[in-house]
């Protein structure tokens, strides 16, 4: 059972709190009190004096509640984290020790004041929500259970805490009452007791005996834990509840995988339940080496799957008693799981499926199936915070349309029991491992195949109906050791499954961490787990001629079988233990635990697009995605691209469209937008029209934050310019103004935003571009001679690549330019070099990453002629790459490379050959640029700035 943990909080630090320590000194209650230094709603001596302050902290630990009491809602962002912070500092400074609690003045708060909360510096903040017995949720965000006082507001909540009979209502309305009944439940069942209060207010209601009786009846148990409030977050463990059909001792892949994250989370410190069936006939809860599992009696049973009449009411009552912060629901099997998650209201759920479809190619069993993944198992899987698929079969194939929230977490094998053999036996045993009661393991074809053997025996583990052989040996179910010593005696063990409900092939792992090679059939997962002809065979289901020819070829081939068998073991070892799976399943459960945002990217374009912006995006996007954040990116399909993304976390779904205007249309990206979590945060990446207009619009209506991403002041340009100048004068304007944050890349930018759509500064965040860690390079030395210079981006009008082939026609120095891009220009840009009749000039088309890390490597000096940059990409990249940097003196550059590079003031080509004329002879000059370029790239590095909108995201989450 969970252990109960009381604590108590008293608000405001009026003088009046002098008397309440001395009741709490009296009956040993720990205490929390939350001071307001100049408290505005009392006079000043009536309120602790610092002696006093620093008095109560030698027993008691104080807290803050802001400097002068406002409503956080009242007060701009400023002022309120200016309130949070002085109250902490002075605080700290009269007690002479750290103050990391702290309470939302009259408990008005937004979600923004959460996180400025814990930028503040506090561990835990405390709300007066009441009727709470844990710390679900944000430890900034902590709620309450009984105030020393009465409420008439939570008539409701005590109608149902007295178990909806109106005659206890009366009793219970009492605070004094409701509190010693609250105590004597978490007593009972765990849990968290937290009373607060005010002593004025006690003062005022003259309840000082009332409050006397409540610490008497909660004070002096030998079963509770008492605690202050910033005692909280250490004691109070995270939980979660499993509810899985079947559980150990019960043998099978599901009842093994369900107990080893259970011992996984029991032992990261989560408070674990398990609800299970059972045969018996009355409901049972043991605690199993620290995880408390309830068995609940099962009425009949259909088609494999327990079914109990009481399960809904039961579980509940589990809920309610348990106070899960998670539930974890295991299917295929249907009915337990369904209920766990339909009982689950108002908590995280996930969802772990082991199995592609259960059909069986029975007609009456298959309409019941159908039935049910059709209609009940969609239900289950829309609750679900997330979902862990077992294989990537299951994933890629039977739930892909839920893609966007699911991510694989294999079985393992424990390596400590499975262990590799000493040497193989190089003899006729063939081994068959699993539960052969239904024929969908494909026993039968094995059995033929043997037959074709001469000297070949077939040795089964598992339950099933024995078929007479003088070639089978059938040993039952074994566990542990004796499994391990089949292992080790085989020559081969094969998995010849025909069905599609093999999701992944435990025992094929199995086998593989004890060095055995393996074969298994061409279905379901069993593909994913073996590399056909690298670390096993694979081959056609149902087939016992070519189960026989496999077989006979690593029988015959030894030297060939313990190849495939040492790649075998090393792919367990890499992918397949359970240290690692566990790793997963607990990363995947803090993550919903903690209720972490979908961070959503909107982009036109997105890799392999090229392009400084697509660049940004991925970056962002796969760099949340690495800190284990769900991110889906929403972009079209140009150009079309079926590549899935590394990390399971990122998901890109690219739609179908047209270009016009260099402006990809994608109208289904408009419902994949209406279809993102409510608990997102929309990230767009301004480049574009459409994009913006139905961001504002989509997050409008289902009120979902959403962040500008300001890359570029884009110019109108062609035919349409003037309705461009229109759409950003009123559709863009309302689309920033309606941000819950923009995000520019400096300062210039900022105060472009501050004047352009009189945005308050508050509303905008300097985060920059970053560059990836591969670009890094030492600085460069340089000798005399001929130099390489070169540009890199989108050969477009802004970027003015005339003024810099213009300069090579006046460069004094041996010099060649190697322009790596393509774009409108181009055409009118090689007419120029024919114009001048430049031989020094080269076009090289677009490259891709790889491709333009080795022109950076290759050239001598970046050239960088733009008439504005948001923040150049390129220049950070080549920065990174110790190159000096030439630029002109441009919006977007001037504020990058000041004191880096060479800058161009009114930039034309005369006035860029005499720049280069002046520092491309000079090696030591050249060194110098080049070592100033690297060290200020190193605060762009990309984890660094990832830092940046991972601080965003949590700020403007709903």
């Amino acid at each position: 059972m969970r252990r109960a943990i009381i604590t108590t909080s008293w608000d405001d630090g009026h003088k009046l709190d002098m008397r309440l320590v001395a009741l709490l000194r009296k009956y040993n209650i720990k205490a929390t009190i939350y001071v307001s230094p100049n408290d505005r709603e009392f006079p000043k001596k009536d309120m602790l004096t610092d002696a006093q302050i620093k008095a109560i902290s030698n027993d008691f630990e104080i807290g803050a509640h802001t400097m002068t009491h406002p409503r956080l809602t009242e007060v701009d962002d400023e002022r309120a984290l200016k309130e949070m912070v002085d109250s902490k500092d002075y605080l700290e400074r009269v007690t002479k020790k750290p103050v990391t609690t702290f309470c939302y003045p009259g408990g008005n708060y937004f979600k923004k004041h959460v996180e400025m909360a814990r930028r503040a510096g506090f561990a835990y903040a405390r709300t007066v929500k009441r009727h709470f017995y844990n710390l679900r949720g944000s430890l900034q965000e902590s709620h309450t259970t009984v105030n020393a006082y009465d409420h008439y507001q939570d008539l409701w909540k005590i109608f149902k805490f007295a178990g909806y009979n109106p005659f206890k209502v009366p009793y219970y309305f009492r605070w004094q009452n409701l509190a010693m009944a609250m105590f004597d439940k978490v007593q009972k069942d765990g849990g968290i007791f937290h009373l607060w209060g005010h002593s004025w207010e006690i003062d005022k209601h003259g309840d000082w005996e009332k409050l006397e009786e409540v610490l008497a009846h909660i004070s002096g148990h030998d079963n509770v834990t008492y605690a202050t409030n910033g005692e909280l977050p250490a004691l109070a463990k995270p939980s979660v509840l499993i509810a899985t059909p079947y559980y150990p001792p019960l043998v099978g892949g599901v009842e093994h995988y369900a107990h080893h994250m259970a011992r996984g989370a029991h032992d990261d410190g989560y408070d674990v339940t398990v609800v299970t069936s059972t045969n018996e006939k009355t409901m049972s809860m043991r605690d199993e080496d620290g995880v408390r599992v309830y068995r609940l009696p099962t009425q009949f049973t259909l088609m494999n799957t327990p079914i109990g009449l009481a399960w809904y009411s039961q579980i509940k009552q589990i809920i309610r008693r348990e106070d899960p912060d998670v539930i974890n629901a295991h299917g295929p099997v249907p009915f337990l799981p369904d209920i766990a998650i339909a009982a689950a209201r108002g908590r995280r759920r996930i969802v772990t499926y082991h199995s592609g479809t259960m059909r069986k190619g029975w007609p009456v069993v298959d309409w019941m199936i159908g039935l049910y993944e059709n209609v009940w198992l969609p239900s289950m899987l829309v609750r679900a915070d997330r979902i862990l698929c077992s294989s990537d079969f299951v994933r890629d194939g039977f739930l892909k349309h839920y893609k966007t929230k699911s991510e694989t977490v294999t079985p393992g094998v424990d390596t400590t029991v499975f262990t590799k053999r000493a040497s193989a036996p190089h003899g006729k045993r063939v081994l068959f491992v699993g539960n052969f009661r239904n024929g969908i393991k494909g026993l039968q074809f094995l059995q033929q195949a043997v037959e074709m053997l001469p000297g070949v025996e077939l040795h089964v583990v598992g339950e099933g109906e024995r078929t007479p052989s003088e070639r089978t040996v059938y040993h039952g179910a074994l566990r542990g050791q004796e499994l391990v010593d089949q292992y080790h005696a085989a020559d081969v063990m094969v998995l010849p499954s025909i069905g599609s409900t093999e999701s992944f092939g435990m025992v094929l792992i199995e086998a593989m961490a004890c060095g055995v090679p393996v074969i298994g059939s061409d279905v379901g997962g069993i593909p994913t787990v073996i590399s056909d002809g690298i670390d096993g065979l694979i081959v056609p289901p149902s087939n016992a001629e070519a189960l026989a020819a496999a077989i006979q070829n690593l029988l015959e081939n030894t030297e060939k079988a313990d190849q495939l068998a040492d790649q075998a073991y090393h792919k367990v070892q890499r992918k397949f233990t359970w240290e690692k799976s566990v790793r997963k399943y607990l990363s995947a459960l803090n993550r919903v635990r903690a209720h972490a945002p979908t961070i959503v990217h909107v982009a036109g374009y997105y890799p392999p697009h090229l392009g400084g912006m697509e660049k940004v995006a991925q970056s962002v996007a796969e760099g949340i995605a690495d800190r284990d954040y769900s991110v889906r990116v929403l972009t079209s399909d140009f150009p079309h691209d079926t590549s899935t993304p590394a990390n399971q976390n990122l998901t890109v779904k690219r739609h179908h469209g047209f270009e016009f205007a260099h402006t990809p249309f994608a109208y289904g990206f408009i419902g994949s937008l209406f279809g993102v979590p409510k608990n997102s945060v929309v990230h767009l990446h301004l480049a574009q029209a459409f994009y913006p207009e139905w961001v504002w619009l989509v997050c409008k209506v289902r009120r979902i934050p959403y962040i500008v991403h300001f890359h570029l002041d884009l110019q109108p340009s062609g035919p349409l310019g003037r309705i461009f100048v229109v759409y950003k004068a009123t559709i863009l304007k309302m689309v920033i103004r309606s941000a819950n944050k923009v995000t520019v890349f400096s300062k210039e930018q900022k105060k472009f935003i501050q004047d352009t759509y009189q945005l308050p500064s508050r509303d905008i965040v300097i985060i920059p571009n970053g560059v990836g860690e591969e670009y890094f390079a030492k600085p460069r030395t340089y000798k005399s001679g001929a130099r390489t210079l070169l540009f890199v981006g989108r050969l477009a009008p802004q970027k003015r690549v005339d003024r810099i082939i213009g300069a090579m026609a006046q460069l004094k120095t041996d010099a060649r330019l190697v322009i790596v891009g393509d774009g409108e220009d181009r055409a009118k840009l090689e007419q120029q070099v024919q114009d001048l009749k430049l031989g020094n000039v080269e076009f090289v088309g677009q490259k891709n990453a790889a491709e333009t890390r080795d022109y950076y490597a290759q050239a001598d000096v970046l050239v960088q002629p733009s008439d504005r940059e948001g923040m150049s990409l390129v220049t950070l990249e080549a920065m990174a790459s110790a190159l000096p940097i030439v630029a002109s003196h441009a919006e977007g550059l001037a504020e990058l490379l000041k004191g880096v590079g060479v800058l161009v003031k009114k930039p034309s080509p005369a006035t860029f050959a005499k720049a280069l004329n002046d520092v491309l002879p000079k090696p030591a000059e050249l060194a110098k640029l080049s070592r100033q370029s690297v060290e200020a790239a190193k605060p762009y590095a990309w984890p660094t700035v990832t830092d940046m909108f991972e601080e965003l995201y949590k700020e403007v989450k709903p």
